[in-house]
């Protein structure tokens, strides 16, 4: 991931017997700088939901801002952080699942299940904000009830929210770079003490390291 706008690893998504299997359900509070947020499920893709607020998400090595109403999506292995402006906030919902794809012998009597990875990564926005919301807190209400009926319930509701996010996660859009350079230039205020290279402030801005006279 090198910018803002090529953040996503894109592919083809198959959906024959494909399917997803909720593990954890969290909302964070960023009331702080949050290194390696949810490592405990760091063998697990995980939907990170920023449900209100702004400021910043570093997946590996790259940094790029992140505000209300946008989802991003982790594949396995790859680690999270969050940042934020300290006169700000940022509230997020992470969902760690696994993926399945089913396997179903000749005879169609039995089927096995295999571990697999998703082919993309990166920003999924496209619901609204409040759909996100209203998702997300469903999810959580449910997950929460830890019986059998609503835990199915709540693996029945990321079923769906993955189904809205997935197909159009293959070609969002970029958002506006005044717009993503004002949220840079926020987090930089906040931040103006610690050491910055050109290309990790070009990858929070969405810009290549060669286009970016802005840094210096």
């Amino acid at each position: 991931m090198q910018s803002k706008q090529g953040s996503e690893k894109r592919g083809t998504v198959s959906w024959q017997g494909l399917w997803m299997k909720l593990r954890h359900s969290e909302q964070i509070m960023v009331k702080q700088d949050v290194p390696h947020a949810g490592q405990g499920c760091i063998d697990k893709h995980r939907l990170i939901v920023a449900l209100d607020g702004s400021g910043s998400i570093e997946i590996d090595a790259s940094c790029y801002p992140v505000k209300e109403g946008e989802a991003w999506l982790l594949l396995p292995g790859q680690s999270c952080s969050f940042y934020i402006v300290s006169s700000r906030k940022l509230t997020c919902h992470a969902l760690a699942f696994e993926v399945y794809r089913e396997a179903e012998s000749e005879d169609g009597e039995a089927i096995t299940l295999h571990r697999t990875t998703l082919p993309f990564a990166g920003r999924v926005t496209c619901l609204s904000q409040p759909t996100l919301r209203m998702r997300c807190g469903s999810i959580g209400e449910a997950w929460e009830q830890t019986d059998a009926r609503s835990r199915f319930r709540a693996q029945t509701q990321l079923q769906e929210l993955m189904y809205e996010l997935l197909p159009d996660s293959q070609c969002a859009a970029s958002e506006d770079s005044l717009e993503t350079l004002e949220q840079t230039r926020l987090y930089l205020d906040g931040h103006y003490q610690e050491s910055w290279t050109i290309e990790k402030l070009a990858a929070m801005a969405g810009l290549s390291p060669s286009y970016a006279p802005w840094i210096t």
